[in-house]
């Protein structure tokens, strides 16, 4: 299994890393904020996704609610922030 770890404005997907790493999980770091996420998705070779959005403010949030939805209605990958 491999898990895809999207990274958040304020660096809170630590937390993710720091699980997968205690069991042993396989995952990599997708930058969601950057001009090419589409592509960095695509090629992702992930089983899921974990997600921990910003609250921060209300334009990151946004920026990540819609981009969250794209990838999980549009591109059909498997999104959560309660897979571990």
């Amino acid at each position: 299994m491999k898990l895809g770890i999207f990274k958040e404005f304020l660096g809170e997907e630590k937390n993710y890393v720091l699980a997968c790493e205690e069991l042993g999980i396989e995952y990599e770091i997708i930058d969601i904020i950057s001009d090419d996420w589409i592509e960095k998705v695509k090629k992702a070779d992930c089983d899921g996704f974990l997600v921990r959005p910003s609250g921060a403010k209300e334009d990151w949030k946004n920026l990540y609610d819609e981009r969250l939805y794209f990838i999980n209605k549009v591109m059909k990958k498997l999104c959560s922030n309660n897979i571990i």
